[in-house]
């Protein structure tokens, strides 16, 4: 059986039985001390934790593991994107994206809209250099695209409902004509005046 080991955190001690949990505990630990530049590496260190389960032979639950740092279960659903999406983008690193960018973007990619969105930004000046400005531009492509798509459903019906008045409208207008022989003569008369042309000419002959 492993020895158990003991880790100070920045929050508490704690003894940890799985190995593997304490050295990523111990790289959290000096990551905290640094700050909000090691957001990234901390976020890291968890997920990893959590896609690995070394929590289990110390927490009961992932849960509880994730609450012993002080953190919970919708944070680190972001982490997890976060990270999913940083190992696919060489940007997050190069750039050093902050973890709720990293996880605004993940969220683009996920439905599939990152490309279209940042096609969108170049064409529309669109100024995403702050995470919060970066936000506000996703809710507002969002938004367009939802709005787009309404009144182009709308045009869509209105070119229906046009061009089915036109029709009806083409039927309505259209005179019925009938053709008639009458004494050697044909004669092409409207449908609605058949039967006044065959009272006139009947009273005559």
């Amino acid at each position: 059986m492993k020895n158990d080991v003991t880790v100070m955190t920045a929050k508490q001690e704690i003894t940890f039985k799985n190995e593997e949990l304490t050295k990523h505990m111990v790289a959290i630990d000096k990551a905290v001390s640094l700050g909000k530049r090691s957001a990234f590496t901390i976020a890291e260190h968890v997920v990893t934790i959590l896609e690995k389960k070394y929590w289990k032979d110390d927490f009961k639950s992932e849960t509880a593991f994730v609450e012993s740092l002080g953190y919970t279960s919708g944070m680190m659903s972001q982490w997890k994107g976060a990270i999913a999406y940083s190992k696919k983008d060489k940007r997050c690193k190069a750039l050093g994206y902050s973890v709720n960018r990293a996880y605004l973007m993940y969220s683009l990619d996920k439905k599939g809209k990152l490309a279209d969105f940042e096609k969108w930004c170049v064409a529309n000046k669109v100024d995403v250099s702050s995470d919060a400005k970066l936000k506000d531009a996703i809710a507002h492509f969002n938004g367009k695209l939802t709005k787009a798509d309404k009144e182009k459903a709308i045009d869509a019906d209105a070119k229906e409902v046009k061009k089915a008045k036109a029709v009806n409208n083409t039927l309505e207008g259209a005179v019925k004509v009938v053709t008639i022989e009458y004494n050697g003569t044909v004669f092409s008369v409207p449908e609605s005046d058949f039967m006044k042309f065959m009272k006139k000419y009947t009273k005559k002959s």
